[in-house]
């Protein structure tokens, strides 16, 4: 049977799960086996094609509606104190805050797509994972490490840095599902593995802004609700805050756009300037 007919078989494995196992077969030890196959577990989204894609894309949506809820709640409060107060300045805030949410809204929905695309534009390849593993790896051992000091009385925070470690694990084990980085075990040369772990992590922020926009307006969202009903208990104004944090989340891709933007600048005119020294010493 020839490679053509493997590979329409679907005898033929990915580059990445090739590169991992060649680096495997030099040096193996049982505990060494044993972290290998707990960690393939958590690479979930690369034996579930487009899994990553469609969950990025349901919490974009959430997210997006939900900037709109918030700018509803927004003029809805503002009517119902208008008629309290018998003045019809909350409506003008109200507005106001309708007129915010629909800009970042905007610009929210623009910017998502933006850095998707950049990220699907601009492949990037390593010839080893061992970095990323170990990454992945500790990552994994704190975030255990947090839920635990969360669940003896830790409180919240712990448990929230701990999810946020559990994200970054995956995008180090997931990385060409996820920030579209390749494992390869062939034709990469030193300094483009070099350049793709300097970029990784720039690479992950830009593509984890949509996920977090899309729970932290929602969570917004409902915190406006809450808000709404205590301002008018006597308990607060939570929904200006609610607000606030609904610009600041909807405003996140354009500000990881534009930080990848001069991330990538700068690392592009670092190569230039070796690039010219280089060429001065050989002239």
């Amino acid at each position: 049977m020839g490679a053509a007919d493997q590979e329409e078989g679907g005898m033929v494995e990915p580059q990445e799960e090739q590169g991992l196992k060649r680096e495997r077969e030099v040096v193996q030890t049982p505990v060494v086996g044993c972290i290998d196959w707990t960690l393939d577990r958590l690479r979930f989204f690369q034996s579930h094609e487009g899994l990553f894609e469609r969950i990025r894309t349901l919490l974009v949506t959430v997210g997006l509606w939900a900037s709109l809820g918030v700018g509803a709640l927004a003029l809805l409060f503002g009517i119902v104190e208008a008629f309290r107060w018998k003045s019809f300045y909350p409506v003008w805030m109200g507005l106001g805050g309708v007129l915010a949410m629909v800009v970042v809204h905007y610009c929210a929905a623009r910017f998502v797509g933006a850095g998707r695309r950049i990220i699907a534009e601009q492949p990037q390849r390593m010839s080893s994972g061992a970095v990323l593993d170990c990454l992945g790896l500790l990552a994994v051992l704190l975030a255990i490490t947090g839920v635990i000091a969360g669940v003896t009385g830790g409180g919240w925070l712990p448990v929230i840095i701990a999810c946020a470690l559990a994200v970054v694990a995956l995008f180090c084990l997931n990385p060409r599902e996820m920030v579209n980085t390749e494992i390869v075990a062939e034709n990469v040369s030193a300094g483009e593995t070099g350049l793709s772990i300097l970029t990784f992590g720039i690479r992950c922020v830009l593509a984890a802004a949509p996920l977090l926009f899309g729970i932290g307006l929602a969570v917004c969202a409902v915190w406006g609700v809450v808000g709404m009903i205590s301002a008018w208990a006597g308990k607060g104004f939570g929904l200006a805050e609610a607000l606030a944090g609904a610009v600041v989340l909807a405003l996140l891709p354009l500000i990881t756009y534009v930080f990848y933007l001069f991330y990538m600048m700068a690392v592009d005119f670092y190569l230039a300037v070796l690039r010219t020294a280089e060429n001065t010493r050989r002239d």
